[in-house]
């Protein structure tokens, strides 16, 4: 396996006893040519399968770079991954899935165009038990805040992943939505590429189906993420934010608070016209 002296992206893939499916997200890589533009590292999280530890050390030997650890977890992989990795963008890749050709390259040009872009996300086929198109959603924080609409796999600024601490270390499913979340209620900008960018398997007795079957789930859930951006979803935060922003600028703030809550028309047409700014 041959990768590039000087990768633009590194691909973090953290593998959990799921050897017998590596091969297929390798092999997505090297077929779509993207080994020449990244770095990928393999996070073997405490693998106690036979079958997935002989796999790794195959990997190993053919040039896969893989970096061993205790379990601990999905979230702790990818840190693991993260702290390892050289380039300016990371972008995860479970261990079941396939990355699309263009995803990475079109993504990273994105972030180049854009630099108050953090996170690109878009949308996915489904293989396995289940097939399809995944047709994802314009970017929303209102929505988002309501439930998770983003996959792992997305393409994200490293520096801005950095400074809000990576993934959180409690395992409850949905890491990722915490850090959307995060990564929000810091300013960050996401940008939604209307395209198919990942494959992603769907097992039958998957842990995330296993979570979905889950009815009783959210509340605990919402109540930790909540809690993790309290700063930001406290009613006394969000108005001594508003008070603030008033301050610096009050005429401004509230032409566009009245603009944005009665006339969201005319709102959007003078922001393409690049009179006032999408977010306060």
């Amino acid at each position: 396996m041959d990768q590039t002296q000087h990768p633009e992206v590194s691909i973090i893939i953290p593998c959990y006893n799921h050897g017998h499916f590596l091969e297929d997200a390798l092999s997505s890589l090297e077929e779509n040519g993207l080994t020449a533009i990244s770095e990928v590292i393999i996070v073997n999280d405490g693998s106690t399968d036979v079958n997935t530890i002989s796999k790794l050390k195959e990997l190993e030997a053919r040039g896969w770079r893989v970096i061993h650890q205790e379990n601990g977890g999905l979230s702790a992989a990818r840190n693991t991954g993260i702290s390892a990795s050289t380039t300016d963008y990371i972008l995860p890749l479970d261990a079941d899935n396939k990355l699309t050709k263009m995803y990475p390259t079109k993504g990273i040009q994105i972030m180049k165009d854009h630099p108050e872009v953090s996170v690109v996300y878009g949308d996915a086929t489904y293989f396995g038990s289940k097939t399809g198109l995944w047709k994802n959603q314009p970017w929303n924080l209102q929505r988002l805040m309501l439930s998770n609409f983003i996959d792992a796999c997305a393409l994200i600024r490293k520096k801005d992943l950095v400074e809000v601490g990576g993934y959180t270390k409690k395992e409850n499913g949905w890491e990722d939505w915490n850090l959307w979340l995060n990564l929000a209620f810091k300013g960050k900008k996401f940008y939604y590429l209307p395209e198919v960018c990942f494959e992603y398997r769907v097992v039958e007795q998957s842990m995330v189906r296993s979570l979905n079957r889950q009815k009783n789930w959210s509340n605990a859930t919402l109540e930790q993420i909540l809690e993790s951006n309290r700063p930001y979803t406290d009613p006394a935060a969000l108005e001594e934010y508003i008070i603030d922003q008033y301050k610096k600028n009050p005429i401004g703030y509230s032409i566009k608070l009245f603009l944005k809550a009665y006339l969201p028309g005319w709102y959007n047409y003078l922001y393409k016209k690049k009179l006032v700014r999408k977010h306060f």
